[in-house]
Formats: C-alpha cells, sequence, structure tokens
C-alpha cells in the first residue's frame, strides 16, 4: 500500500515536470521592438542633435550577466576645445616645445624657466641652457671634455696644442625672452596664450580640436541636444534611438518578466523531478523485517 501511494504522488510530480518543461517549449521570448524609433543607424552615419553632429562608430556584441550585449560610441570633435599645460618654476622647456628660438632649435638644447622672484609674479624668463657636450662634439677644434682647473672654472682645451680657454668666452650668449601673462608663444605647435602666472607654475592655454564620445549600451539613455533618447540595438548592425522611454522601459520589462517565469518553471520542473525520484527511492528501500 506504501509503495503504491509514493508510486501516485510520484506520478504527480512527474506530471508537474513535464507539464513545466512543455510550457518552458513552447513559450515564446519577447523582444523589444520600438515601433518609431527617432533615428534608426548604422556604423559610420552621422545625426545631428542642436547642431551638433555625431558619428555613429562600430557596434560591438558582448556579453554580460544578462546575456548579450550591444554597444557603440557617439563621437563629436570640438573644434576650439581649451587645453592647458603646466610648467613648474625653475624647470626645463624642450627645445622643441616652443618656436621662437634661433640657434638653440639647431643645437636641440632647452630653456630654463624662471618665474619672476615677486610676492604676486606676472611674468617668467625663458633662459637657453647650452648642450656643452654637443657643442665641444660638433667643433673639431676643441677636445670633447672640458677641464676644471683648481678655481671651479670649467675650461675648454684646444686639439691642436693643449691651451685652454674659459668655456664662458667660447660659448654664446643665452637667447632669452621674458614673457608675462596674456602674452602669446607657439608652444608644442599651438598657438599658446600665458593663461596665469604663479611662485610655483605657469599655466599655459590653448585651442584646439578633441575627439569627445558618448557611449552607447542596451537599455542606456542619454541625453542629447537636450532630449533624453533610449538606445536599442534590433541586430549586431544598427541602431535605434527612441525619446520614448517609458514605451521601451515597458518592452524591456516584459522581457525580464519572462526570463523571471521561464526561471520559475525550471525551478518547478527540476524540483518536481527529483521530489518523484526520491519518493520512489524510499519506497522501494528493501525493509530490514
Amino acid at each position: 500500500m506504501q509503495r503504491r501511494a509514493a508510486a501516485i504522488y510520484a506520478a504527480f510530480f512527474i506530471l508537474v515536470a513535464a507539464g513545466s518543461y512543455a510550457m518552458i517549449a513552447v513559450a515564446q521570448e519577447p523582444t523589444v521592438a520600438l515601433d518609431d524609433p527617432d533615428h534608426s543607424l548604422a556604423s559610420g552615419d552621422e545625426v545631428a542633435f542642436d547642431g551638433r553632429t555625431y558619428t555613429v562608430g562600430q557596434i560591438q556584441s558582448g556579453t554580460n550577466d544578462e546575456g548579450s550585449l550591444r554597444s557603440t560610441e557617439l563621437t563629436w570633435v570640438n573644434e576650439s576645445a581649451r587645453y592647458t599645460a603646466e610648467v613648474e618654476n625653475n624647470s626645463t622647456v624642450p627645445v622643441d616645445a616652443v618656436e621662437w628660438q634661433g640657434q638653440s632649435a639647431e643645437a636641440g638644447e632647452p630653456y630654463r624657466l624662471l618665474v619672476e622672484d615677486v610676492e604676486d609674479p606676472s611674468s617668467f624668463t625663458l633662459t637657453q641652457e647650452f648642450n656643452v657636450s654637443a657643442r665641444l662634439a660638433a667643433d673639431p677644434a676643441l677636445e670633447n671634455q672640458t677641464v676644471t682647473r683648481a678655481d671651479g672654472e670649467r675650461y675648454v682645451v684646444y686639439a691642436e696644442n693643449g691651451t685652454t680657454r674659459p668655456l664662458d668666452e667660447v660659448l654664446p650668449e643665452p637667447e632669452t625672452r621674458t614673457l608675462a601673462e596674456g602674452d602669446q608663444l607657439r608652444y608644442q605647435n599651438n598657438s599658446t596664450t600665458v593663461a596665469d602666472v604663479t611662485n610655483q607654475t605657469v599655466t599655459l592655454a590653448w585651442t584646439g580640436s578633441r575627439t569627445n564620445t558618448v557611449s552607447l549600451e542596451e537599455g542606456a539613455t542619454t541625453t542629447l541636444g537636450g532630449t533624453e533618447y533610449v538606445a536599442h540595438f534590433p541586430d549586431n548592425s544598427t541602431l535605434e534611438l527612441s525619446s520614448d522611454v517609458e514605451a521601451y522601459a515597458g518592452e524591456a520589462e516584459a522581457v525580464e518578466t519572462y526570463h523571471e517565469r521561464i526561471n520559475g518553471f525550471w525551478g518547478v520542473s527540476i524540483l518536481s523531478w527529483l521530489a518523484a525520484v526520491l519518493l520512489l527511492a524510499f519506497a522501494y528501500l528493501p525493509s530490514r523485517y
């Protein structure tokens, strides 16, 4: 009698498991579909929002915890972006950074930046720093090294007869230039303005082009031209932008609900199969008596 009852209950759980599995098999997964998106775009397309033109980047396909995930970037170029650079006081400025220099550009010699020594400075001086080794190597009449006498002064040595001459008499007058806030110079191939001078740093500013990016992934919202859009990727080559964010949210909620219910059916099916197996296993255990 006990085994018969166990078999009946086991059959019931098997029917429940089979029914749950059948529901999983016949259920159709809903998908997000935007009826009338504001923009349907492909990689490389351009789209304008409030006078600003964006270019659609390559659409990427990946995965996350929730499954497949598509994403891309919108790029736009700001032709008048502001750049700044800070140069510390008493530091060297590379020769290729400024373009007003004369002989130093050929010699590859940097400049020493020194801010005026006052409480509230507004100017600084760039002074040429000689590359002594390079200059000696370039002059066949001189030895490649200097010598330092007891008085601490450095001398060059003439290769022909070994006579010496103070280094300061051989080197030209260093090139210098004093610049103040608001002055212009060429810095790193840009027309640059001295924006600010402090005791510690000099701030240089210039304008140039800068590429900006807006990252988009499935379901992400972003504001373009003052309007909020939601991104949708119906396939691996199309980006849709819709200002009807609520409609997208409703479709996405339906997809999420479907997955939750499918997971529930899987749970019922698996547990029912386990219950049936355990009932039969315990019912048919050999008796000890």
